[in-house]
């Protein structure tokens, strides 16, 4: 009677445990809002945005496509007010008006990415934690990790711009606030109402084989060899926008001209011609 009771029992769980599973794939695949592809008329947004989604409140001004009044290209528009939340399938919320392109690149792989970031007029300048763009490893939950840092990441805060890099070769991170890490880069000098372009040349490794260039403008900022992300299956997806902490006031950022391959031709990024400042 034990032995069947326990079996009854075993049989539930399985069935439960493989419910949950299937819907956390199915939240994870259509919860999220996904881009009007009937808006996008620009080659970068058709090829870029075939499978993204957005992580935001929904507001209508949330994540917006809209053109630019002088070249008349398009662009995403980001805005994210005070207490606008974003609750993921497990009904953690954070501050956030984002897009996941919803890569999934090889481990091992060498990838290349390229976008353009501005910053409005009136962004504001304080003590906040913010991420513009981020490469984030996928939580192995099943395993109890949860809430893993960016493995690279494009932060402002208090009108300081850095590059940060996390790395770590353990199969489950526990403790998620002594992971190695690399200050790749910063710098005050970070104009707002101006347009930069960032292109990032990467090797998806956690061994030492792995490897970070970055060009700001067409200047080398970033030559970084070493460990690079996460023990996982696979390397970081690519996400960007406007993920912050708790304020009062409105961020407003806008990005343009994205781009992913494996080559510096696949995203017209003309590495012969770049200069090289690293400091």
């Amino acid at each position: 009677m034990n032995t069947r009771l326990f079996l009854g029992c075993f049989f539930i769980l399985f069935c439960c445990s493989s419910c949950f599973i299937k819907r956390l794939k199915d939240n994870e695949d259509n919860s999220r809002a996904v881009l009007n592809k009937n808006e996008m008329k620009s080659d970068w947004l058709i090829k870029a945005f075939n499978h993204a989604r957005v992580l935001s409140s929904e507001k209508p001004y949330s994540v917006r496509i809209i053109t630019d009044s002088i070249d008349k290209k398009q662009l995403l528009r980001f805005e994210l007010r005070k207490d606008e939340l974003w609750t993921d399938v497990t009904g953690k919320k954070s501050y956030r008006s984002e897009i996941d392109i919803r890569d999934k690149p090889a481990m091992k792989s060498k990838k290349w990415y390229r976008f353009s970031l501005l910053l409005s007029a009136d962004f504001p300048i304080e003590d906040n934690r913010l991420i513009l763009a981020q490469w984030h490893g996928r939580d192995k939950w099943w395993l109890g990790e949860t809430n893993k840092s960016p493995v690279l990441a494009f932060r402002f805060r208090n009108g300081e711009f850095s590059i940060r890099l996390l790395h770590s070769t353990e199969r489950i991170v526990k403790d998620v606030d002594n992971v190695p890490s690399e200050k790749l880069f910063k710098t005050k000098e970070f104009s707002l109402n101006k347009w930069n372009e960032f292109v990032i040349n990467v090797k998806w490794s956690y061994e030492t084989d792995g490897f970070v260039n970055i060009w700001w403008d067409n200047r080398q900022i970033v030559q970084y060899n070493g460990a690079v992300g996460y023990n996982d299956n696979t390397g970081p997806y690519f996400q960007f926008g406007i993920y912050r902490d708790s304020t009062s006031k409105t961020y407003v950022s806008y990005m343009k001209d994205i781009e992913l391959g494996d080559k510096a031709t696949d995203i017209g990024f003309k590495i012969d011609q770049a200069k090289t400042v690293i400091k």
